[in-house]
């Protein structure tokens, strides 16, 4: 909804359904069953809920709803036609995981836009707390559902030993089970009560930072927009892909059976002990840990260093061994290629792969289904798409590698002619790093377009930017990655390795002490930070920092309050107080003229020495940390994690900078909305992929327009001072 709609009444719905597809077959192909079927329809207008049995309503046009009573500051309303309030547009609608609700009300006939939908689930993560609508009730120490619920499932709402494997829902069932579909109303009833709950804490209490709601829903409708549109996919490459990964993983695993390895290939203990037979140390089949011990072995190898025969063959036994693990790791990016056949819908779209603020601390969009933000970026080994499917045939083989470096090819545009056009922020972490902390030179480095990997080495091995070779930008660019958040020696090995890298401990170590001295402003900004939440939760009150840039005098206030929640951090002693602390930035915008505050929660905020930690709510089987019942029951402990200047700066950095993303995302989708030949249908980190194709009709745009439109749209710097740059990419499939 837009800021400016007048909310006179709100409803909040719930559905209960039936279908013979699994969810977990992508939602696309849940509703296209033609067994597909709405059981139950829990409406609340206002405060009053009803649930409606659907098997005996059959429609909604005749529904009547009962007076909004209890929204302050506005007068009951009269009765109204369900319909009528559907159609309005001033009327917000509250659900719990709005795709669902969404869907079903577009099965019914009613195709709303997105706006019209605000998702408490959404809401319920920004505020720190869990997905899932019992979970986060009980972490609001509120009462779940039923206990009876999940067998109510079982027998109404998909096949199962209850209803005998029915490939359709039986209508007798309800009449053949009264009490149990009287507790299974019951259930929806109370899953819309839950909402109406949630919504009352989230967007109409008096409680401090709820206000962001609309803006976080704003950003959720551009979200649930892309999931509804969906990626088109090219089965027949699909096909061609599945069929070459399971030839190259069976011609794997017939070598190693002739070279000797005959243990299980898909098991780290039996792959570890190989190793520890042969007297070679393997901590892990992590590639991080196996591509290290390849080349310490290689490098023995070469070196001639074994000190018997045995020594040397047992080498050679584990190399080919890890070799062969190497490989196989290239299948764990090939096993989406089944998830994507499972849930690719009857038009050849994946849809619904996107859930808002799904990453607690950043607020980042995560994947969702297939996982496409793991997708690996492809390499200098694209392959041509139509060239390989002319001379595919079952003799041709295409390696691992190459198939895992590929994928994003598998999407394509929607149209023959058209193109998936690939806006992409550059570097934007390390800009919104270098923004955030005032590191300045670095600032006007971005501003002068010098290279920042190579000003780093220059830094580091005291040279002339102009005499960096490609080794020692090396060490720059892992650097710049690996530093920013506080990572020592051995987390900055470990990132290496997974770049191919393979850092000796003293490199390590020079190029963390390095960084550190050339960002010497981050390292003092982070440790800021680290005080000011010290002191917050230390006094259990308000903390605030403000900083402005000498480089385009961009500034921000960092502000930390703390909360009082009760805790139970050990069963044997009385309950102590523990802390939510809210986490805001605030800074100008320059594309509002307005002042912009966006917060992250932590809940359990607490000191141990001097020391920071919090907790993140957990699952339903331990229970929530801010009750009795919140520890893992083996070890009757809680799940911690520190809070350290690094933590810090890593989660407001990432927080700022996906919000300049959303402020992106937001902008393109409103102005491609009158574009008849442009949709918006995705992204990838931190890239906004659109879908345009030739047309004439009015309004229509061409390629070069597109390209231009986004890159005007990501290129405008939303921060006083922000080094704001991207790169924009065309091709018919994606191949960014």
């Amino acid at each position: 909804m837009s800021n400016n709609k007048v909310v006179t009444s709100y409803l909040t719905i719930d559905f209960e359904t039936y279908s013979d597809v699994s969810i977990s077959d992508g939602l696309d192909n849940y509703f296209a069953s033609p067994n597909f079927k709405i059981l139950l329809m829990a409406v609340a207008y206002a405060d009053v809920i009803d649930v409606y049995d659907y098997n005996k309503l059959k429609d909604i046009e005749s529904l009547i709803i009962t007076p909004l009573t209890l929204v302050k500051g506005v007068a009951p309303l009269t009765s109204v036609p369900l319909t009528s309030a559907l159609l309005d547009p001033f009327v917000p609608i509250f659900t719990h995981n709005a795709m669902f609700e969404q869907m079903c009300l577009k099965k019914l006939g009613f195709d709303l836009p997105s706006d019209r939908f605000i998702d408490t689930a959404v809401l319920a993560r920004a505020n720190g707390y869990s997905s899932g609508l019992d979970s986060v009730m009980k972490q609001l120490v509120v009462t779940g559902k039923t206990a009876s619920a999940p067998k109510l499932m079982q027998r109404f709402c998909f096949p199962s030993k209850l209803n005998d494997f029915m490939q359709e829902f039986d209508t007798s069932l309800p009449e053949q089970h009264p009490t149990e579909w009287a507790l299974f109303k019951t259930y929806a009833m109370q899953d819309v009560s839950m909402t109406l709950d949630l919504t009352k804490q989230f967007c109409f209490s008096a409680a401090r930072y709820m206000g962001d709601w609309s803006r976080i829903t704003m950003q959720d409708s551009v979200t649930r927009d892309m999931n509804l549109k969906g990626w088109p996919v090219d089965l027949e490459l699909l096909d061609i892909f599945s069929e070459q990964t399971e030839k190259q993983v069976q011609l794997i695993k017939r070598n190693a059976l002739q070279s000797g390895i005959d243990i299980n290939l898909n098991s780290p203990k039996q792959i570890m002990d190989y190793c520890t037979e042969r007297k070679v140390a393997l901590k892990s089949t992590n590639i991080t840990t196996v591509v290290p011990t390849i080349n310490q072995l290689v490098k023995a190898l070469d070196n001639n260093s074994a000190k018997s025969v045995e020594q040397e063959n047992n080498w050679r036994e584990v190399l080919a061994l890890l070799t062969i693990v190497v490989q196989l790791s290239k299948t764990t990016s090939l096993a989406k290629l089944s998830k994507i056949k499972e849930q690719v819908g009857p038009d050849d779209r994946l849809r619904n792969q996107y859930m808002h603020f799904g990453a607690g601390q950043t607020g980042r969009t995560t994947g969702v289904g297939v996982q496409l933000q793991n997708l690996t970026r492809i390499a200098s080994n694209q392959l041509d798409v139509e060239e390989l499917k002319a001379t595919y045939s079952k003799d041709t083989s295409i390696g691992l590698n190459v198939l895992s470096a590929n994928m994003r090819q598998l999407f394509r545009s929607s149209h023959e002619q058209g193109k998936l056009i690939v806006g992409d922020f550059s570097s934007i972490e390390s800009r919104g790093l270098a923004w955030l902390t005032g590191e300045n030179w670095k600032l006007k480095a971005y501003f002068d377009k010098r290279p920042i990997y190579e000003e780093l080495a220059a830094s580091f091995f005291s040279i002339p930017v102009e005499d960096v070779d490609p080794e020692q930008r090396t060490f720059g660019k892992v650097g710049e990655l690996a530093c920013g958040y506080g990572s020592g020696p051995s987390a900055v090995k470990d990132f290496a390795a997974k770049m191919g890298i393979d850092l000796s401990a003293q490199d390590a170590n020079m190029i963390v002490n390095s960084w550190r001295s050339a960002c010497a402003a981050t390292v003092e900004f982070g440790q800021q930070l680290q005080d000011l939440l010290f002191e917050c939760v230390a006094n259990q009150d308000r903390t605030s920092l403000s900083k402005q840039n000498s480089i385009g005098n961009g500034f921000k206030t960092v502000t930390f309050e703390w909360l009082p929640q009760k805790y139970i951090l050990d069963l044997d002693k009385e309950p102590t107080p523990y802390g939510k602390v809210i986490a805001t930035i605030t800074t100008y915008n320059t594309q509002t003229r307005q002042l912009m505050t966006f917060y992250r929660v932590f809940h359990g905020v607490h000191l141990e020495g001097n020391k920071l930690f919090y907790i993140k709510p957990s699952s339903t089987k331990t229970g929530p940390p801010w009750i009795d019942n919140a520890y893992i029951p083996a070890t009757k402990t809680r799940k911690k994690f520190s809070l350290y200047a690094g933590k810090l700066l890593g989660i407001l950095t990432q927080s700022m900078c996906y919000e300049i993303f959303m402020l992106a995302l937001q902008d393109i989708a409103h102005k491609i909305k009158i574009i008849p030949n442009v949709d918006l249908i995705g992204q990838f980190h931190d890239e906004i992929v659109l879908d345009w194709w030739p047309s004439e009709e009015p309004n229509a745009i061409t390629e070069v327009e597109a390209k231009r439109l986004l890159e005007e749209v990501m290129s405008v710097a939303p921060f006083v001072g922000f080094p704001m740059a991207c790169e924009i990419k065309s091709a018919h499939t994606y191949t960014k």
